[in-house]
Formats: C-alpha cells, sequence, structure tokens
C-alpha cells in the first residue's frame, strides 16, 4: 500500500496521462459507435427508396405519366449519392462525400418546384425536354430559381439555408478547400499541408453532422416522392 501510495504520489503525470489515454480510447469507441448509427440509420432511408419507386411504378394499374420519370429519376439519383456518400465518408474522404449533401438538396428543390407550379405535368414535360427550371414561373408569377425555391422550402425547413450556403462552398472551389490543406497548424506560423484523397483532421463531429444532413434530406426526397404515389392513385385516367 505504502509502495503503491509513494508511486503516486512521485509520478502523477504518468497515471494522468494513462487514465485520460483510456478514456479517450472510450470516448473513440462511443463516437464511432454513434457515427456508425447515423450511417445505418441513413442507409435504411435508402434501402426504402427502392420500395418507394415500385410503388409509383405500380400505382394506378401501373398506367405512366411524365411526372413518374422525374420522381423515379430523384429515388435513383438519391440512391446513387447516398451509396457514394456513405463509401466516403467510412473511408474518412470528407471533402469528396459533402458534395453530394448539395446534390441531394437539389432534388428536394427541384421536386417541391413541381408543388408551386400551375401545372405540374406540363413542368415535367419542359423539365424533360432539358428546358433550365429557373426559366419557369410558378403559380404565384415567381421565377423559380434557386433562392426562390430555398426560400419557399425554408419556411418549414430553415436548416436549408445553412446547407445551401455551407454545400455550395464544396461544389465550388472555395476557402473551404484551402483550408482542408492544414492538417496541422503548429507554434511560430509552422503547418503541416496534406495532399490526400482521406482528411483524417476532420472532427468526427463533422462528419456526424453531415450524415445527419444527407438523412434529413433524403427523408424530404422520399416524403415528396411519397405524395406524388399517393396522388397518382387518385388520377382517374392515364395522359
Amino acid at each position: 500500500m505504502r509502495q503503491f501510495h509513494c508511486r503516486m504520489m512521485s509520478e502523477p503525470k504518468e497515471c494522468m496521462t494513462k487514465l485520460a489515454c483510456i478514456f479517450l480510447e472510450m470516448y473513440k469507441v462511443c463516437l464511432m459507435k454513434t457515427l456508425q448509427n447515423y450511417l445505418e440509420d441513413l442507409r435504411g432511408l435508402d434501402r426504402s427508396q427502392s420500395d418507394l419507386a415500385m410503388t409509383i411504378v405500380k400505382a394506378n394499374e401501373g398506367k405512366f405519366y411524365s411526372l413518374d420519370f422525374l420522381f423515379l429519376a430523384a429515388l435513383n439519383r438519391s440512391r446513387s449519392s447516398v451509396d457514394a456518400f456513405t463509401h466516403l465518408i467510412e473511408r474518412e474522404n470528407y471533402f469528396g462525400a459533402a458534395p453530394f449533401i448539395r446534390m441531394q438538396l437539389d432534388s428536394v428543390l427541384r421536386l417541391h418546384a413541381l408543388r408551386l407550379a400551375d401545372d405540374p405535368n406540363s413542368l415535367s414535360h419542359d423539365i424533360l425536354k432539358g428546358e433550365p427550371l429557373d426559366k419557369k414561373k410558378d403559380r404565384t408569377g415567381e421565377r423559380m430559381t434557386d433562392a426562390y425555391l430555398r426560400k419557399v422550402v425554408a419556411k418549414n425547413h430553415p436548416w436549408i439555408n445553412r446547407v445551401y450556403e455551407s454545400g455550395s462552398g464544396f461544389i465550388h472551389l472555395s476557402e473551404k478547400h484551402i483550408f482542408s490543406l492544414f492538417s496541422e497548424v503548429g507554434d511560430a506560423g509552422r503547418f503541416q499541408i496534406t495532399i490526400a484523397p482521406t482528411q483524417k483532421h476532420i472532427p468526427e463531429k463533422s462528419r456526424i453532422e453531415a450524415i445527419a444532413a444527407m438523412s434529413h434530406l433524403t427523408q424530404l426526397v422520399i416524403e415528396l416522392c411519397s405524395d406524388w404515389a399517393e396522388e397518382k392513385l387518385r388520377i382517374p385516367d392515364a395522359n
């Protein structure tokens, strides 16, 4: 007992360092479980999109409308984006994954535009022909630009604005990519630049926030497509 007490008193820093390392490892394990849980939740949403696509195809005795192509394309794009996003996050390629969040938001804005159109079917025809959405007007006469659509969607989902602004920074070469170079910054102006396909220095909190944003947007895509599936059932005749 005496020897143990003397050792603790003579080497407190060593003991505290070991204790801190133990807690740090426990924290990392818990954090990784949280990260994996978020990824599993996102994958669960992703799998449900296949079932939803089949629901759309079979609705109203399998009759097909121009709107079907748009919603099915959105689900297909969403599945591809989620698959790429989750793989890149797991590989710690944060800057490769982040642009997919902005792409998912783009799908949300474009699908929501159909709700604002005076004639959604006509608008879907125009989009299928490759006509730019920002030249079209909603039922109130407003041009459906990204800024306008974002403003409308943000009324019920205010977090959309932050995701849009942050996501655009990953699409365009910006300060985000410049700061990503610095994997370590020390005293006296010393820093370390890393050129690599992974960014291990990105905090886990940032990765979890990215997964949460992707999950919320994927859920919105699912909700918008589900609304169309239900509406399609109420259409009496094919075009």
